[in-house]
């Protein structure tokens, strides 16, 4: 893991591993892959299940 997804990770995504960074030459953006290191549950529901209620874009 590099340097920076390690920072991020420990400092930022604290349930989430950061498996892979790279950056969008068309939008200029940079797009962050998390990995959980935990069992999801849903907000909503609170069901354990892999399920995505909703899957919104994110902007940090």
């Amino acid at each position: 893991m590099s340097m920076i997804a390690e920072f991020l990770s420990e400092n930022f995504y604290p349930y989430f591993k950061v498996i892979n960074i790279f950056f969008t030459k068309q939008d200029k953006e940079i797009c962050i892959a998390p990995e959980t290191l935990a069992t999801p549950s849903c907000p909503h529901c609170h069901s354990s299940d892999v399920v995505v209620h909703e899957s919104p874009k994110r902007q940090v």
